[in-house]
């Protein structure tokens, strides 16, 4: 499901039919003024008051970034929702947090912060979309199918690699120690594909099986996971002989409740 609010602005791309390109950022101020009608009308408006961020002006750009949104209890009183954008790191800066705007209620009640939780959610899906969304993709419709090369194929799966370490550390805040293994296991994956013998020795049928299947470092990761990390000769056995990379699904057939 696309996302309910967009903070990008994109355009077609003249003489690339099914083609948009980046444009530039919203202004924050109709951002805020979307989500806050959006808010009303979905009869979820926190109790007390849901207000944008004073550092902005008129024509300040919604930031271009990693939303958060979360509930939190106040210092003295109430209940909190605070909007922010995780702005990735420059040359110059380290990451940087940029507040959004602050909901409130004066309910301290376990409901009441039950409730502000799932308003929080309900923000964070309005910008994301039901689903998490890995990238934006550019090619929105298009008849020509242009060749999976070595270094397209490289750039699809290292989108994945980078999707999951966002997901795990950044929206879930799961504990590095708990995904060091499936992340090395990717790296390793990753490793193994970038070598050009193993790319040439693959048919073309896999090749584009690899670019095309949602997921699919996740589902090298599922057929690797008896094989340790280290081993890429093993893996790079297991990517060759594999028939397929695409996920199978269950069989409800085969699901006989027994007497």
């Amino acid at each position: 499901m696309m996302s309910v609010i967009e903070t990008q602005i994109w355009e077609a791309v003249p003489d690339k039919k099914g083609y948009v390109r980046y444009v530039g950022q919203r202004k924050l101020v109709e951002v805020f003024n979307e989500l806050e009608a959006y808010l009303k009308k979905e009869d979820i408006y926190p109790e007390e008051y849901f207000l944008q961020t004073h550092d902005a002006r008129p024509d300040t750009l919604f930031p271009r970034g990693d939303i958060r949104c979360y509930a939190q209890w106040g210092g003295s009183e109430g209940i909190y929702i605070e909007l922010e954008v995780l702005v990735g790191a420059t040359k110059d800066s380290s990451y940087k947090i940029v507040h959004i705007a602050t909901g409130k209620t004066l309910d301290e009640s376990a409901e009441a912060y039950d409730r502000m939780q799932y308003i929080a959610g309900r923000i964070y899906k309005a910008f994301c979309g039901e689903e998490f969304q890995p990238s934006r993709y550019c090619i929105i419709d298009s008849s020509e199918k242009k060749e999976v090369t070595h270094e397209r194929l490289l750039k699809k799966l290292g989108q994945e690699c980078t999707t999951y370490m966002k997901r795990e550390l950044l929206h879930k805040q799961t504990l590095i120690d708990d995904v060091s293994g499936k992340l090395g296991m990717m790296m390793t994956i990753l490793s193994v594909i970038k070598k050009p013998k193993v790319y040439a020795a693959l048919p073309k049928e896999k090749i584009e099986e690899l670019y095309s299947t949602e997921n699919v470092l996740d589902i090298l990761c599922e057929m690797c996971s008896s094989v340790s990390e280290a081993d890429s000769f093993e893996i790079e056995d297991i990517i060759a002989s594999a028939p397929s990379f695409v996920r199978s699904e269950p069989d409800d057939s085969l699901d006989i409740e027994k007497g």
